[in-house]
């Protein structure tokens, strides 16, 4: 309801998208979880998460893809150079 009323609301996309990941809405999840990534594409975590929801649907050339882009933008962050192996 939260995004009926706000729709650029990032932090009740955010919840939405969490919800959407534990009740078992993977592609939901996804393109919630594309739209935070959209808006904030400097932000490797946001990448990550977009990474590994993917992975999870079996998408993984495109996984591969995302996580280079996380990779580029956090080469120290350990959560993405270990998404490329």
């Amino acid at each position: 309801r939260a995004l009926q009323l706000m729709p650029g609301n990032e932090v009740a996309l955010r919840a939405r998208a969490e919800a959407r990941d534990l009740l078992g809405d993977l592609p939901g999840a996804l393109a919630d979880r594309e739209a935070l990534a959209a808006r904030r594409p400097r932000e490797a975590i946001a990448w990550m998460r977009v990474a590994d929801l993917l992975n999870q649907l079996g998408r993984h050339e495109r996984a591969l893809e995302v996580w280079s882009r996380a990779f580029e933008l956090a080469p120290d962050d350990l959560r993405a150079l270990g998404g490329l192996s």
